[in-house]
């Protein structure tokens, strides 16, 4: 194997699966059928996502009836 410098990493092909990145402030999303509030996978995402990004978007998660929403509140 050789050790290769300056090789661009090209895009990535995959699509985001949580729609974090389009979302404006006040702007909400319902996930049918996860667990309670901070403890799904889509609000540990949108975390992930607003710690990633490091653009002051800030998110909440309730549990309501059947699912889960996150709101973007910054």
């Amino acid at each position: 194997m050789q050790i290769e410098d300056n090789i661009p990493v090209p895009p990535s092909k995959t699509e985001a699966k949580y729609p974090f990145k389009n979302m404006t402030v006040g702007q909400s999303v319902f996930f049918p059928d996860e667990p309670d509030g901070s403890a799904s996978r889509p609000s540990v995402a949108a975390r992930v996502y607003a710690h990633r990004e490091d653009d002051g978007s800030k998110f909440t998660a309730r549990s309501i009836d059947g699912g889960v929403r996150i709101w973007r509140i910054a």
